[in-house]
């Protein structure tokens, strides 16, 4: 992608450079993570176990990326992701780009440059699909700086709206239902998919509608030669699939170090035990996930049995779901669960009703 270089020499202090990202930046990129946690009630960074620039590719999909670079700074001074697709928007569907992975270093801090690489992000979101997209994000509760710095570009704000849910792997299979069975979704069943999912999710913001064509390229990146996403449903005796739900095996790519928690949190992970004592969470994502009317159990169950399944492999889950959606019900929350809250700020040339639901994977 070519951009426009002359409108960021202005923008710009004399003491750094922005261009975009390469794979050779893969781990100066990886070191910048390690040195730039995130600010937020948790702190914590991100150890790549490969390349991290394929790890990148294999998460984000259709992105690009910006770094900034300063005279006398070994590594990168700064970095920022940007990850398109296709979404809808107030029941419209519309180019989308999620803002994301916003990190400078600390030695560089306060010289301006989160400000130029999230200006530079919008910019190249703007050049890709114009006025008619929206560019947004989402900020962990508490990092301060990082509402100061995006909503300068991104101006509209919906607070704490969205939960990242933690939970611990099961000891033991969920309790058996008759007539209920778990598989993976393949072939056909991909087609059945995408129609619930859009069906479940069709007032949404943000959500991505799904055909069977791309459930199945989000299905086939795969890490050292083994698969990294699965799509599992659950059927009664009928055949009838009440429940789904896919999976991103994210300890494959890395592992995340929680490096700080408050002596509240340290109190209560010792009861939760959440994080383990070593500080290192190998993680699966559920996202996508969906149950037929009135079938929120299943949803439930299928969740208890990808815990149980994955138990050898991760020691956490994780999802994000709507602090306003029914669906939280399906998860093992309680009023002391450390879930933390994001906030999504967003520009484009419609506002998200705060009345509507949001997906966010």
């Amino acid at each position: 992608m070519t951009l426009n270089t002359a409108h960021f020499k202005n923008i710009m202090s004399e003491q750094f450079t922005l261009r975009p990202m390469t794979r050779d930046d893969g781990p100066a990129f990886a070191q910048l993570t390690l040195a730039a946690p995130d600010t937020g009630r948790i702190h914590m960074t991100y150890h790549y176990r490969g390349d991290p620039y394929e790890s990148l590719s294999v998460r984000q999909g259709d992105f690009l990326g910006v770094v900034a670079e300063r005279p006398g700074h070994d590594g990168l001074a700064g970095a920022c992701l940007l990850r398109f697709r296709r979404a809808q928007i107030e029941g419209e569907l519309r180019p989308s780009a999620l803002l994301n992975t916003l990190a400078v270093h600390p030695d560089c801090r306060r010289q301006g440059i989160a400000s130029a690489l999230v200006e530079w992000c919008v910019q190249a979101g703007r050049k890709r699909f114009g006025d008619e997209g929206v560019i947004w994000a989402t900020i962990q509760q508490g990092n301060v700086g990082s509402v100061r710095t995006v909503t300068k570009f991104l101006p509209q704000v919906i607070s704490k709206r969205i939960l990242n849910v933690p939970m611990t792997m099961r000891d033991n299979p969920p309790g058996p239902v008759s007539d209920w069975r778990v598989h993976e979704a393949a072939g056909e069943e991909l087609a059945r998919v995408a129609d619930h999912l859009n069906r479940f999710y069709r007032d949404y913001n943000l959500c991505e509608p799904q055909t069977a064509e791309t459930l199945t390229r989000w299905l086939a990146p795969t890490v050292q030669g083994e698969r990294f996403r699965h799509y599992l449903i659950l059927s009664d005796a009928a055949g009838e699939t009440l429940a789904g739900a896919g999976v991103a095996e994210n300890y494959r790519l890395g592992e995340l170090h929680v490096e700080d928690l408050s002596f509240g949190l340290r109190a209560l992970n010792a009861i939760l035990r959440l994080v383990p004592a070593d500080g290192v969470s190998r993680d699966i994502f559920v996202s996508k996930f969906w149950h037929a009317p009135g079938h929120i159990k299943a949803l439930r169950y299928l969740l208890d049995h990808i815990r149980w399944q994955w138990r050898d492999q991760a020691t956490m889950t994780l999802a994000s779901v709507d602090a306003a959606d029914p669906l939280r019900k399906a998860f093992p929350l309680r009023l002391w669960t450390p879930a933390p809250r994001l906030s999504l700020v967003a520009a484009g040339p419609v506002s998200l009703s705060s009345e509507r639901l949001i997906v966010y994977e």
